[in-house]
């Protein structure tokens, strides 16, 4: 090995005391695991989660329960609709321009199906239209599905809401400043900043970094402030005024404190924030 350049690296695994597991023998069997969860997804360091567990006995109970089932034709087919778009479609310029159709999944909100409008999607799917179904309710859901209408009730990026950066800055801070002091307060170690637009995807808003939930004490020291990032072109292509510019921006940055509060999609969809 003399003369060639080396790379060491490590991946360390950890379990907590009493959470995970009693005798020492079963923590260091459990740290281990993180540590191959460790070593797969290249994070340096993994806490056990027992969901990893593949020998734990809820996991190996569930196997055991799906085997059956499909022995025994246990097994229901739920199908989930998907909404034609090509009457709205502007152009989505590489799928098409490869003789592809452009899908667009988990679609949830009228805000999201606006934002995909926009793009040129061809068709959508998600619990916005209808949730998975058995095939024998997908005939009475086509049957009332004719009667539905899809309406753009926002303005798109072809006459999309102008503004210069330094406006939609103030703006944003206007929104922000509305938020309430008890939220506001309880925020750490993070930093909200502004950018045109997410590379290949549609957002208005993202949410990176550690959520307060999953900072230990001890092991939460010198990282990076989180970062709230708002995506100026994508808010504004919703937007027909300042005003709903503000309003956007609001809800943008409330549904991303979330995340950094360690709360879920599912349950902001929950709550109206989706």
């Amino acid at each position: 090995m003399s003369g060639l350049p080396l790379s060491v690296e490590a991946s360390i695994g950890y379990a907590v005391a009493r959470a995970d597991g009693s005798s020492v023998d079963d923590l260091l069997q459990l740290a281990d695991m993180a540590m191959h969860v460790a070593k797969n997804v290249l994070s340096g360091v993994a806490l056990y989660d027992p969901s990893q567990n593949h020998y734990d006995a809820s996991q190996l109970t569930l196997v055991a329960e799906l085997r059956h089932a499909i022995a025994s034709d246990q097994l229901v087919l739920h199908c989930q609709p998907k909404i034609d778009l090509r009457k709205h479609r502007s152009m989505a310029e590489l799928g098409h321009q490869l003789g592809l159709g452009v899908v667009a999944e988990a679609v949830e909100t009228q805000m999201k199906l606006s934002v995909v409008a926009s793009t040129g999607c061809d068709v959508v799917q998600g619990y916005h239209f209808a949730r998975p179904m058995p095939l024998d309710q997908v005939k009475q859901w086509l049957a009332t599905a004719s009667s539905v209408t899809f309406q753009r009730e926002r303005r798109y990026a072809a006459e999309m809401f102008r503004v210069t950066n330094e406006r939609f800055e103030e703006l944003a801070a206007e929104a922000i400043a509305t938020l309430p002091t008890t939220l506001a307060s309880r925020m750490d170690n993070v930093v909200i900043l502004v950018e045109d637009e997410a590379q290949g995807r549609s957002l208005f808003g993202l949410y990176e970094g550690i959520p307060l939930t999953k900072r230990g004490l001890q092991s939460y020291s010198g990282v990076m402030p989180d970062r709230i990032t708002l995506y100026q072109s994508t808010i504004c292509q919703v937007c027909s005024t300042e005003e709903e510019v503000r309003a956007q921006v609001r809800t943008t940055v409330i549904h991303e404190i979330a995340h950094h509060f360690g709360i879920s999609d599912p349950r902001l969809e929950e709550l109206g924030w989706a």
